[in-house]
């Protein structure tokens, strides 16, 4: 059965094809949406009977769709064909396909995926003009994200795009120091990892989340006027380079939490300080809010 009311497109190397257009394709059948699997960390002591539940991590989630090539002909039902293995040929840059799920009322939710098996396309899931197939995706990062970014200036305020947050906002920028409090909301059901840009002059900047308690301290260096760090959380990069590219992690202190800094769900409470400030020093938070599952 066709899904109804909802849209999925598959994003190529930036080319978006909506594969439930009811014109080109079809799809049946979606698996692997929901949460993906799970595994609980534990521990046990040399006297210890059982043991004790730690935590858990999230697993690479699978997805799989019955999709279908839509003809009207057999030139069509070939074009078909070929259309359905050039979208989901494997990538030779290893760029991940995007897919983006539309859903009412309005919600859109993307996940980022790898081609994980063959795509036969035998004869036997032929229907006069038209091809079935099923399609498996792997994610290696398992929540899906809401595709529109969250930007969170601190300090100089200037324009840009991105989702506008409702801001509480105490904060002193006066003379050449920087004290501003920030209640950044993240949306999502899981939690995120941030990219933060560092736009300097700006001495001694330390960047906190009160609510969870984790810091990225810079002092008692200065980033100088001209120059941009680039703190980047996210698993898989843990780096912070500046406007060329260098290597800046020595400038971080080692009292820092570079390895585990990250946003809750809900309400995070950020404080950023600074001195030696002069325009057009800024500290811009970035991000996406994620969910277990749609």
């Amino acid at each position: 059965m066709a899904l109804t009311d909802v849209e999925i497109d598959v994003i190529v190397n930036g080319m978006l094809v909506n594969i439930t257009d009811a014109l080109n394709y079809g799809v049946l059948e979606i698996d692997g949406f929901g949460m993906s699997p799970t595994r609980r960390l534990t521990q046990q002591g040399p006297m210890q009977h059982g043991e004790t539940d730690v935590g858990f991590r999230l697993q690479k989630r699978l997805i799989t769709m019955l999709i279908r090539g839509l003809g009207t002909d057999e030139a069509s039902y070939w074009q078909a064909r070929a259309n359905l293995l050039a979208l989901f040929a494997p990538s030779t840059s290893n760029t991940p396909v995007q897919l983006r799920l539309s859903y009412p009322p309005g919600q859109v939710r993307q996940i980022d995926c790898f081609f994980n098996t063959h795509l036969p396309l035998p004869t036997k899931t032929r229907w006069g003009f038209q091809q079935e197939d099923t399609i498996e995706l792997v994610a290696p990062d398992p929540t899906w994200y809401d595709p529109n970014q969250v930007s969170v200036p601190f300090g100089q305020a200037i324009g840009g795009t991105g989702m506008a947050v409702p801001l509480v906002i105490p904060f002193t920028l006066a003379g050449s120091t920087m004290n501003q409090s920030i209640l950044v909301n993240n949306a999502g059901s899981f939690i995120t990892y941030p990219i933060i840009t560092i736009v300097g002059p700006i001495s001694n900047c330390v960047i906190t989340n009160q609510t969870t308690g984790e810091k990225l301290d810079f002092t008692p260096n200065t980033i100088a006027g001209g120059v941009t760090y680039t703190v980047d959380c996210r698993y898989g990069y843990k780096t912070i380079t500046d406007q060329a590219g260098a290597n800046k992690i020595a400038t971080l202190t080692q009292a820092s939490d570079l390895a585990t800094f990250h946003l809750e769900p809900g309400g995070n409470s950020f404080l950023v300080n600074g001195s030696g400030i002069a325009s057009p020093a800024q500290v811009l938070l970035r991000f996406y809010a994620r969910y277990i599952g749609v």
